[in-house]
């Protein structure tokens, strides 16, 4: 009897140690940038959300919308004719 709740506690100790771990462990990593961890993923993100639910507001709005990307190469070049 004794066994059985020992065993009891220490799965219920592992599972709270658990449950405080993991939102720890995601908090760290929001605020420690590891290797561009945030850029990498908040362009996943969006790439993943707007395949999912394209922009459907106004239509006018839309045709004058302009996604604009820049990668490291050409931003680390000076501008032409500036």
């Amino acid at each position: 009897m004794i066994r059985a709740a020992a065993r009891r506690l220490r799965r219920r100790l592992a599972l709270t140690a658990l449950a405080f771990a993991l939102p720890l462990l995601f908090l760290l990593s929001a605020l420690v940038d590891i290797g561009d961890l945030d850029g990498g993923t908040r362009d996943t993100s969006l790439d993943i959300y707007t395949s999912i639910t394209p922009f459907a507001g106004d239509a006018e709005l839309a045709k004058r919308m302009v996604f604009v990307d820049i990668d490291e190469a050409s931003s680390a070049s000076p501008a032409k004719g500036v």
